[in-house]
């Protein structure tokens, strides 16, 4: 995201996750050669796109020792509805990178469901992995998992 002239196009589900976006640009700006732009629509983002960030909504069962919280909130029967919301999110996705672009996934997750099963049941035909890494929770800090995927057709 600090390259010269990048473009950082934002798009979320939940419309006011986005309303902090300035916020948090603002403390960061120094460090960035682009400016974020809040896309109306799914549908309205590019196909060509160097690299696409899939940060999808997920059990946040990383963070749950930041959020406990959320612990007690999750209920297990809603990790298949989860995991399909992703899988077509992380499919979408595939759809906005260009030859040579990357894909990278990520999910504050411990649950295989919403890690490597979702990344497991996307077709990667034309794409080749770079890299796929779990960090588990521990005490110095959260748990989550990143996929990164070129494509090279």
């Amino acid at each position: 995201l600090s390259r010269t002239n990048c473009v950082v196009d934002c798009w979320d589900v939940d419309v006011s996750r986005l309303k902090v976006l300035k916020q948090r640009y603002e403390k960061v700006k120094q460090y960035m050669l682009g400016t974020p732009n809040v896309l109306s629509s799914l549908e309205s983002a590019r196909r060509d796109y160097d690299t696409v960030l899939v940060d999808g909504p997920c059990s946040s069962s990383g963070v749950w020792r930041r959020w406990p919280s959320a612990r007690w909130e999750f209920e297990v029967e809603s990790l298949p509805g989860l995991a399909r919301d992703l899988k077509n999110l992380l499919e979408e996705g595939k759809e906005r990178v260009k030859v040579n672009g990357r894909i990278v996934y990520c999910t504050c997750s411990l649950f295989r469901e919403e890690n490597e099963d979702v990344v497991a049941a996307v077709d990667w035909e034309g794409w080749k992995e770079i890299e796929e890494k779990r960090f588990e929770l521990d005490e110095e800090g959260d748990g989550f998992y990143v996929y990164v995927s070129q494509r090279i057709k």
